[in-house]
């Protein structure tokens, strides 16, 4: 009988890189990152703890490194959206009701997410919401080097839509208002799930957010392309 082929070096290095920043998110998550240990993630992904040093240099590149695999995922999972984003964006022939319902498209597919997200996602976002109340400074030199405004798609469709320049502060602030109306499902299921009596949220569930997200945001985005200001910049 042939004994089984052992993974090549290369691959099982992989593995185990993946498997500390898989540790790393959920401990950075529940205990921040100061209090998130390199001893208890090694621990947690069964590595020695020099394997940290040997694969992201020391606890700040692990942190960066987390970072980086979920923005990436992310970027990837958008990377239709902001192709479909930029060519209608880019369309002398585009109407304000392609760009609307491009705009609402984007956000049902974003809220339907809610049915799929799996742990590690559900962890990121835990994650996430740590670095709103206290920012480290890993995270603040990586939202500089990789967040780059001309890529999101919603902020593209948003200006479209209210013809608006794409860089200024209010058509940022219009944007994060609007994305403000779905982010707590995202980051605070577990209270919905309380309120609601639902057990988990599935499909049916995630349609129903999302039926009552668009409609709010439709209203608003209609209301201010028709008003045709978002306010003054003092």
């Amino acid at each position: 009988m042939t004994a089984p082929k052992k993974a090549p070096k290369q691959a099982r290095g992989g593995q185990a890189r993946l498997g500390l920043i898989h540790a790393a998110v959920e401990l950075f998550a529940d205990h921040g990152y100061d209090g998130a240990s390199t001893r208890d993630i090694a621990a947690s992904a069964k590595q020695n703890i020099a394997a940290i040093n040997y694969y992201f240099g020391g606890k700040e590149g692990l942190y960066t490194a987390v970072l980086e695999e979920f923005f990436m995922r992310k970027h990837a999972e958008a990377g239709a959206s902001i192709t479909a984003a930029r060519a209608l964006r880019d369309d002398p022939a585009r109407t304000p009701e392609r760009i609307l319902n491009e705009i609402m498209n984007w956000l049902r597919a974003s809220i339907m997410a809610l049915a799929q997200e799996d742990r590690q996602s559900q962890a990121f976002m835990r994650l996430m919401m740590r670095e709103q109340f206290a920012p480290t400074n890993a995270f603040r030199k990586f939202f500089a080097r990789m967040m780059d405004p001309s890529e999101d798609p919603f902020a593209m469709l948003i200006a479209a839509y209210l013809e608006r320049d794409p860089d200024t502060v209010e058509t940022f602030l219009v944007t994060h208002a609007l994305i403000g109306a779905y982010i707590g499902f995202l980051v605070g299921p577990e209270i919905v799930r309380i309120r609601t009596g639902w057990k988990k949220i599935g499909a049916p569930e995630a349609a129903m957010i999302a039926d009552v997200v668009l409609a709010q945001i439709e209203i608003t985005l209609t209301g201010l392309r028709a008003k045709g200001q978002t306010g003054t910049n003092k």
